[in-house]
């Protein structure tokens, strides 16, 4: 427990960025992901957003992010993460 609490405390200070390679090079992204990546929602920072993924991932091997805007769905984003790609 006391381990999963460090990591996540760790992957809180992140900065997430939506890029995009073309030509080799990594091209930042200014798109509604990024936006949603910056303002999670009205009462959550990113980093309560990320440190809210992380522990569901670790608790429960993956981590699923359900997008909704305005009460209409615009597009679903799943994050699905498997504990043994990142290991």
């Amino acid at each position: 427990m006391q381990a999963v609490k460090c990591i996540v405390n760790e992957m809180t200070k992140l900065s997430p960025k939506h890029i995009r390679e073309i030509d080799n090079d990594v091209v930042p992204q200014k798109t509604n992901i990024q936006a949603i990546l910056n303002n999670p929602n009205e009462i959550m920072t990113t980093s309560d957003f990320i440190e809210k993924v992380m522990w569901n991932f670790y608790f429960n091997s993956n981590s699923f992010i359900y997008i909704k805007v305005l009460d209409y769905i615009l597009f679903y984003f799943f994050l699905f993460i498997k504990k043994q790609l990142i290991s």
